[in-house]
């Protein structure tokens, strides 16, 4: 197996979300490309399974690779797999042979930019797969063993959880999400006599000796996490999110105390009693050093 890693500096099409300018009362992503941008140099990974060990340039027997990024181009008015899923038709169609896959990474908060087209899906689909390639096909570094899996669900809080009055507010809400987050958690508290304020979380640690290390995150993990963590260690480092459970947005204290969608509004939008508790990030980043250190 050998693994050739490339950095992709600011692909040109990756926004973050979080920074908007209201409009007409409604969200508008700013159109932000600066190649230093926050967020926009992240590690593209192109995975290469090669049965020759003499040969470590021969096209691979499979293709995995991740990015930090929303399949967001399209709105969601049309089956489609996105940016994603065109990045991985083009590259069947360059390795014919190969087993291609795309793992996400911690997008939570990044966005593809320019979107809302097709046109525009099939071009940053097409940049990211001329990214990949050339990850492929640069020389690669073996990955041996020994191999280590480790998985926990350790715990995150809500706050809240909120009030019968509270409860009661939000199903008399003019905002029908609202008023149906009401119902879903007066139903739960009816049913069990309680609201929980508790989530066991699924993370997953896997490494492949010193060679590589793959950690990951349920839920859409913010970008800040792979970056943090990346800083921390040394030697490669993949960090995937949305893995093992849906679960809802993972911000970081940043995130939580700028508020916005990813900051706790998503919450409407989900059966947990409210947003994530500022503990969230220490929680999440102790037990992901400790899962890394446990497979190295």
């Amino acid at each position: 197996m050998f693994v050739a890693p490339a950095r992709v500096g600011g692909v040109g099409e990756l926004l973050h979300r979080r920074l908007i300018a209201e409009i007409d009362r409604q969200a508008v992503a700013v159109a932000f490309r600066a190649p230093d941008f926050v967020g926009s140099v992240l590690h593209v990974d192109g995975v290469g399974v090669d049965p020759f060990a003499d040969d470590p340039l021969c096209d691979p027997l499979a293709v995995l690779f991740g990015y930090a990024c929303h399949a967001t181009t399209l709105l969601v008015d049309r089956y489609s797999g996105d940016w994603p899923g065109y990045a991985v038709e083009y590259l069947r169609e360059r390795y014919p042979g190969a087993t291609v896959a795309y793992l996400p990474g911690c997008g939570g908060d990044q966005n593809p930019y320019p979107r809302r087209s097709l046109e525009l899906a099939k071009q940053h689909g097409r940049t990211m797969a001329n990214a990949v390639t050339a990850a492929v096909e640069a020389a690669r570094r073996p990955v041996r063993g020994p191999l280590r899996l480790v998985y926990e669900e350790p715990t995150l809080r809500f706050d809240g959880p909120p009030t019968d009055d509270e409860l009661a507010r939000m199903r008399d809400s003019d905002d029908p999400f609202w008023s149906r987050h009401g119902e879903l958690l007066a139903e739960e508290r009816e049913r069990t006599g309680d609201i929980r304020t508790e989530y066991p979380y699924p993370m997953q640690a896997v490494g492949f000796g010193t060679d590589l290390t793959m950690l990951a995150l349920a839920g859409e993990a913010v970008v800040d996490y792979a970056l943090l963590l990346k800083d921390r260690f040394d030697g490669p480092l993949w960090v995937a999110a949305y893995a093992n459970d849906g679960f809802t947005y993972v911000p970081t204290a940043r995130v939580l105390s700028q508020g916005g969608y990813e900051g706790g509004e998503v919450t409407k939008f989900r059966r947990y009693p409210g947003r994530l508790d500022p503990s969230v990030e220490a929680r999440v980043l102790r037990n992901a050093e400790a899962l890394i250190e446990r497979v190295r």
